[in-house]
């Protein structure tokens, strides 16, 4: 990009994607973060993969090599498709973190996934919180089956039972039955109450900086409920990307492009 920016790749490292599929998904990465002239005053990227949980494999990376060893040495979570917590991950502990002199550049998020996000899947269950806060992953901040879970428990916040429902796919549905929906956009997990707000931080309504998200869908594997809601998680609520796993490098061009708002080298 002519104009700097800050710059997160939010990598789907869930089960569903094979061994072949993940080596092409990181060679595209690899190759997409190489078109971006990463530097310490020019623009800069940052790595996360999430599955059930979500994991800064890199925060915003001055050196190219550097980014580019992060993304190659990335190692494949292999479970489920936390979107939702790769999504707050990127913004709360990159983007909203950086210098005062970086604050007023463009953020952007791409987005990269082969399903429709699943977590939290139930609203509250005590055997699965209990699971889920006293195995491996309980240092993890940014993931959790339920929602009490994840809003209440781990980030501490009382009014989780708001934050689980009135999904704009779901406005009717409490949260307590977004475990049917497996096969929808489910009312826990959507994550468009989430890319509306940061898609809304623009300067003209009054944010220091423009936000953009770039959805990416891969794979014969995203259904109907995926596309759209990658669709409605667009910055512009309408533009994303759906391709097979052998064409990614046929887009990687059209991403730098809306990244760099056009203004790209």
């Amino acid at each position: 990009c002519y104009t700097p920016a800050d710059i997160v790749f939010v990598v789907d490292g869930s089960g569903s994607i094979v061994s072949q599929d993940w080596t092409s998904l990181v060679s595209f990465t690899r190759n997409l973060a190489s078109k971006f002239a990463v530097s310490s005053t020019g623009t800069q990227v940052g790595l996360i993969q999430y599955a059930t949980y979500a994991k800064i494999e890199a925060g915003l990376q001055t050196s190219s090599t550097d980014l580019d060893n992060a993304i190659k040495n990335m190692v494949q979570q292999k479970t489920g498709t936390g979107t939702l917590f790769g999504l707050q991950l990127a913004a709360e502990e990159i983007l909203e973190k950086v210098p005062d002199s970086r604050k007023s550049l463009p953020k952007v998020i791409i987005l990269i996934t082969d399903g429709v996000s699943n977590l939290p899947l139930r609203c509250e269950s005590s055997s699965y919180d209990k699971y889920y806060l006293t195995n491996k992953f309980n240092p993890r901040a940014y993931g959790a089956y339920t929602c009490k879970g994840y809003y209440q428990t781990i980030h501490g916040h009382t009014d989780w039972y708001d934050r689980c429902r009135g999904s704009p796919n779901f406005p009717s549905h409490t949260c307590e039955i977004c475990y049917e929906y497996f096969n929808y956009l489910q009312g826990c997990s959507d994550i468009i109450k989430l890319t509306n707000v940061y898609n809304s931080r623009r300067k003209a309504n009054g944010n220091v900086a423009d936000w953009k998200i770039v959805p990416v869908g891969v794979g014969e594997k995203l259904t109907t409920a995926g596309e759209e809601q990658l669709k409605q998680a667009s910055w512009d609520g309408k533009t994303y990307f759906r391709v097979g796993f052998d064409d990614l490098e046929t887009i990687k061009s059209k991403i730098v492009d809306i990244a760099c708002d056009g203004n790209n080298v």
